[in-house]
């Protein structure tokens, strides 16, 4: 199953600071999640961007390369 992170961010941030920011909220959910994530195997891919309204919001996932599903194991594949 792949695990996923949405993040909203005001668009009245700068570029540095909504980078700054969603790096510190990334690093602490990575520290969070069961399994823990391996960044020796794992995957972590931003799945989608988009402005909405005054809001930018990010959606990333986690990719596990012992994935259990075809779905997942080609993902992963392309992703190399």
């Amino acid at each position: 199953m792949l695990q996923s992170k949405t993040i909203s961010l005001p668009s009245s941030m700068s570029v540095a600071e909504r980078i700054s920011e969603v790096k510190k909220q990334l690093q602490e959910w990575l520290a969070s999640v069961q399994p823990p994530f391996r960044y020796s195997t794992d995957a972590l891919r931003l799945k989608k961007h988009e402005r909405v309204g005054r809001e930018h919001i990010y959606e990333y996932e986690i990719l596990y390369r012992n994935a259990a599903s075809p779905e997942e194991t080609s993902l992963i594949e392309k992703a190399d």
